[in-house]
């Protein structure tokens, strides 16, 4: 007869996000800049992995809010730092790396860098209500994506 050996998954992160906008043509143009870092302690599931936590988690490694023109939860790592700059109206760029251990409790490789620059359009309805289009391209794993999605990325 054998034994069942049940691993509790405990575990817990810190996040840090800033976020810096400046109006470069009123009504026209602004640029905006998000630097956001991410460190995970514990064993954590491994769908966390590719997520920035906070209040409102979201992929770092990929996808429509975090490396445009990446695939969605491309990269996995116990530590993210990801960075967007926009120039809304005409252009972003988001590059991002992931640490599979930052703490180096193991030997899991160097970390991977992910980048996605591209361009959009934004319609702007009222003062409040904003379509997004994007359309990225990853020079790092030579993949593209187009995003449609309400609201700006940050």
């Amino acid at each position: 007869m054998g034994s069942l050996a049940v691993r509790a998954l405990l575990w817990g992160g810190l996040t840090a996000d800033l976020r810096l906008y400046r109006t470069l043509w009123p009504g026209r143009l602004s640029a905006a800049l998000r630097l956001a870092g991410d460190l995970i302690l514990g064993r954590p599931p491994f769908y966390e992995l590719s997520e920035i936590g906070g209040p409102r988690p979201f992929s770092a490694t990929g996808g429509a809010i975090g490396l445009r023109g990446v695939l969605a939860r491309r990269f996995h790592g116990l530590g993210k730092v990801l960075t967007n700059l926009e120039l809304r109206a005409l252009a972003f760029s988001d590059l991002g790396l992931v640490f599979a251990d930052p703490l180096r409790r193991s030997i899991e490789g160097p970390p991977r860098l992910g980048m996605g620059l591209g361009g959009g359009l934004r319609l702007l309805w009222g003062k409040t209500f904003l379509v997004r289009a994007d359309y990225g391209v990853s020079p790092t794993d030579g993949t593209t994506g187009f995003y449609l999605d309400l609201g700006h990325v940050f």
